[in-house]
Order: C-alpha cells, then sequence, then structure tokens
C-alpha cells in the first residue's frame, strides 16, 4: 500500500468516499471541488491517500493551527474515510500514522478529532476522548 499526499487527480476517487463517510451527509460535486482545491492550496492543510497503486482506497484530511491552551500548534483530523470493502485491513491506521508523521512535522502538541462511531478505532491507536463537540449550523 502507499500513502502519499492527494492531487487533484484524486478529486474523482476522494468524491466518491467522501459521500461514503457518513449516510445522513453529503455534498455536491462543485462545492466538493471547490473545497478540495482549497486543502491542496494551503499549507496548512493535508489532505493524504491510500491506494493500492491502481485504486484510491481512503484517505485522511485535516489540518494545524496555533492553539493558546497547548502553547504550540495543534493539528486536527477532518475526515478518515476507507472504501467499504476495504475496512478491516489497517489502511485507516496507516493513514491516522501518515497524518501524526506530518502533524510532528508540523510542530504539534497534539491532535484532536471528534467520532461519531469510530470510538474503539481511535482508542486502539492511543487516543482518549477529554470532550465533547459541539456544532451549530451558520450557513
Amino acid at each position: 500500500m502507499n500513502v502519499r499526499h492527494a492531487i487533484s487527480d484524486d478529486s474523482v476517487a476522494i468524491f466518491r468516499l467522501v459521500n461514503q463517510l457518513h449516510p445522513s451527509m453529503s455534498v455536491e460535486q462543485d462545492a466538493f471541488q471547490y473545497t478540495f482545491e482549497l486543502i491542496l492550496q494551503r499549507s496548512e492543510s493535508v489532505c493524504l491517500v491510500v491506494s493500492d497503486n491502481e485504486n484510491l482506497l481512503g484517505y485522511i484530511s485535516g489540518n494545524v493551527r496555533p492553539v493558546l491552551i497547548q502553547g504550540g500548534n495543534v493539528a486536527f483530523i477532518d475526515e478518515i474515510v476507507v472504501e467499504s470493502g476495504m475496512r478491516g485491513k489497517s489502511l485507516g491506521t496507516l493513514l491516522m500514522e501518515h497524518f501524526e508523521s506530518w502533524a510532528q512535522l508540523e510542530k504539534c502538541t497534539l491532535i484532536g478529532l471528534a467520532t461519531g462511531g469510530a470510538k474503539s478505532f481511535y482508542e486502539q491507536l492511543g487516543y482518549q476522548s477529554k470532550a465533547g463537540y459541539f456544532k451549530k449550523y451558520v450557513g
């Protein structure tokens, strides 16, 4: 398996995976494409993909920003998706390891994320639940 930074040509495969993330959520192609290109352009954002050299099988995206209470940079994982037929084959773990390496290069002191249903996956990787997650749509 190969993990690398996403490129523009990955957009079709990632769009397909995005819509596997949560059954109650979907994104329009134009909105996805605009956001995907922003992520690729911003130095504080990352999108990594895993492939078998023929097919893109999963991705992880996130960003880094300074956080006062941490006294340094914190990385946040926004999304991680593995192709439904490839789950349970350690691809998610591989993506997480590469994201953690990226966060270390960015001098992060912490990685944060929110999850609704993959709690045991993250706990197996050493993550601990420390706070609740709230959201409010404003637009």
